[in-house]
């Protein structure tokens, strides 16, 4: 009798740290459960903060390049006018003087390439940028650099449209008007206004085609910030 009373409250006991072991296991869980929620919890609150300021950032950025838009598409082919377009112009040049040298170095002598690279590098800098930006895919940066192709284009229009009047001033005297020399060079020059219209049309739909890039964008940050329900 003394064994079997041992025997039996040894096994209650075993039994009690059973369950309190299992309980305990359970408690532990169920905390654990709770901490990896609130963790998640805050992790999609800091995703969702990231996201909406991207895309404040994104809209912001369209509203800006939507009205910088429309300050050059109402220039029209013309010298620039005001001091945003005069700022856009100057760095524009920048570029255009810089493509003189460096293909005139890379033409090994050719005046022709020499000539033709001012307009070249103006265009060609933003549009290699706009590539790397999307293949990164990177499109909010691809958008602002194919936007800043179609200014550019809208700018170079203006130097096509003016090769057979050549009214457009020149930085010092006695310089070659680029596309007088170009388009004389390729006997274009009888159309130089109706290519310098298309190009400027180029450079416009360069322009629109960055505002739904960025639209674009924008709209899927969007929708990649709204919540999903848990499978």
């Amino acid at each position: 009798m003394p064994d079997r009373r041992v025997r039996g409250i040894a096994g209650l006991r075993v039994g009690d740290a059973s369950a309190g072991v299992a309980l305990t296991c359970r408690v532990s869980e169920r905390r654990i459960r709770e901490c990896h929620g609130r963790r998640s919890l805050a992790a999609r609150r800091v995703r969702a903060a990231v996201v909406s300021a991207e895309v404040v950032g994104r809209l912001a950025g369209l509203v800006a390049l939507g009205l910088l838009a429309l300050l050059v598409l109402a220039n029209g082919i013309a010298m620039p006018s005001g001091a945003i377009l005069n700022f856009l112009h100057m760095i524009d040049l920048v570029f255009h003087e810089a493509g003189h040298v460096i293909f005139g170095v890379v033409g090994l002598g050719s005046q022709f390439i020499a000539v033709l690279g001012g307009s070249l590098n103006q265009v060609l800098v933003p549009a290699v940028c706009t590539a790397v930006f999307l293949r990164r895919k990177q499109y909010g940066s691809a958008a602002v650099t194919l936007f800043w192709v179609g200014q550019n284009l809208a700018d170079v229009a203006v130097y096509v449209t003016d090769g057979r009047a050549m009214r457009v001033p020149l930085l010092a005297d006695g310089l070659i008007h680029d596309w007088n020399f170009i388009l004389g060079r390729l006997g274009l020059l009888s159309r130089a206004e109706a290519l310098g219209r298309f190009t400027f049309g180029l450079g416009a739909l360069a322009m629109i085609a960055a505002l739904a890039l960025l639209g674009w964008d924008a709209w899927t940050r969007v929708l990649s910030s709204e919540p999903r329900s848990s499978e």
